[in-house]
């Protein structure tokens, strides 16, 4: 009561339309897909879905003209396997097409929400590179990105932490920042040692308004110079 509901999809091939009570009302692009079904939600009644995949972009806006990585593909698998199919079309035929992941319903905060979380551990800068894309819902202020490290056991001191505030005006956001750190434990061949980065979303009052799973990395750097 009182959150977002969204539908995800992993491994969907190629295209889908989503319809809700027989009405199509959205199209999902593979392999990763996600639908915001909170306008479609009435408290104890449930949503009715049907998912339609097609594999050639059949009863959708999305054009082979659109798509250029999957026609690229396509036109290339049909050239290194033109011994076994006649054209693209017979190609097509053997075209996988469905769900090869999970389908699940995810609860997330009305106010705000994480969407994705990028760590990048440099050995030569000294520091943890953190990209985190997020989506405001509703305009409150006072809200803070909350970047802490562990330990995979959860232990936290003295490691690396940061709070930036955030502007709930733009609604989609992407902060980039580095957390300084000058001697982490390096990851080994043989010693794979690895941190947890906990990213949260708080509010004024320090209160929890979303997290994402802790997103575990290690220190390991191969370069060139000279």
């Amino acid at each position: 009561k009182g959150r977002r509901i969204f539908l995800v999809i992993e491994g969907l091939q190629c295209d889908a339309v989503v319809h809700v009570a027989g009405k199509p009302v959205a199209e999902l692009r593979g392999p990763e897909a996600e639908l915001d079904l909170t306008g479609f939600a009435q408290a104890g009644k449930p949503i009715p879905l049907r998912l339609w995949i097609t594999r050639a972009w059949e009863g959708t806006s999305n054009t082979r003209a659109l798509d250029a990585l999957r026609s690229a593909c396509l036109t290339g698998v049909a050239a290194d396997l033109a011994r076994w199919y006649k054209d693209e079309q017979d190609l097509l035929k053997g075209v996988t097409v469905g769900i090869n992941g999970r389908v699940r319903l995810e609860s997330h905060s009305p106010v705000a929400r994480i969407e994705n979380t990028v760590v990048s551990p440099s050995v030569k800068e000294g520091a943890l590179g953190v990209t985190v894309s997020l989506r405001h819902f509703e305009k409150t202020s006072g809200l803070r990105l909350k970047l802490a490290v562990c330990e995979t056991n959860g232990v936290s001191v003295g490691l690396p932490s940061l709070e930036k505030s955030l502007d709930a005006s733009v609604e989609a956001q992407e902060i980039t920042t580095s957390l300084p750190w000058a001697n982490p434990q390096l990851w080994k061949v043989g010693a794979a040692y690895l941190y947890q980065l906990r990213v949260s979303i708080v509010d004024s009052r320090g209160n929890t308004v979303d997290a994402c799973p802790p997103v575990r990395f290690g220190f390991r750097e191969i370069r060139i110079s000279g």
